[in-house]
C-alpha cells in the first residue's frame, strides 16, 4: 500500500513539474518572440527614419530632392533655412559666399547642414611580381 501511494505521489509530482516546465518554456518563448518583434520593428523604424530624411543628395551624378520619404530629380535651386543655396548642378553656396560642389553620396538637409559621403577604405593589395619570368 505504501508503495502504491508513493508511486501515485511521484506520478502526480512528475505531472505537475512537467506542466510547470512547459508553462515556463511557453512564457519564455513568448518573451523571446516579443523581443524579436520589438527588435525587428526598431530596425524597420530606424531604416525608415533614415530614409525619410528631407534634403538633397547627389546620387548617380544627379541631384535628388527627398521630401516626406519621396525622392525626385532636383529641377530648381533651393534655399535652405540657414541661408545656403543648393543648385541642381550640385553646387552649394553658403550664406557667407563659400562655394562647394557636392560629390556622390553627399547630402544637405533642409537646415543647410552638409553631410559628406563616407569614403570607402581603399584596400592595398600588393601584388608580388612574378619572379619566374
Amino acid at each position: 500500500m505504501k508503495t502504491a501511494t508513493l508511486l501515485t505521489f511521484c506520478l502526480i509530482l512528475c505531472a505537475v513539474a512537467s506542466t510547470y516546465a512547459q508553462d515556463k518554456m511557453g512564457s519564455m518563448q513568448k518573451m523571446d518572440m516579443k523581443k524579436d518583434t520589438t527588435m525587428k520593428m526598431g530596425s524597420m523604424m530606424s531604416k525608415k527614419s533614415s530614409m525619410m530624411k528631407d534634403g538633397v543628395m547627389m546620387k548617380d551624378g544627379k541631384m535628388m530632392v527627398t521630401k516626406d520619404g519621396t525622392s525626385m530629380l532636383m529641377d530648381k535651386e533651393m534655399m535652405m533655412s540657414n541661408g545656403s543655396k543648393v543648385m541642381p548642378n550640385g553646387e552649394v553656396m553658403t550664406k557667407s559666399g563659400k562655394k562647394m560642389t557636392m560629390k556622390e553620396g553627399d547630402m544637405v538637409d533642409m537646415k543647410g547642414h552638409m553631410m559628406m559621403a563616407k569614403k570607402p577604405k581603399m584596400k592595398t593589395n600588393m601584388m608580388k611580381a612574378d619572379s619566374t619570368k
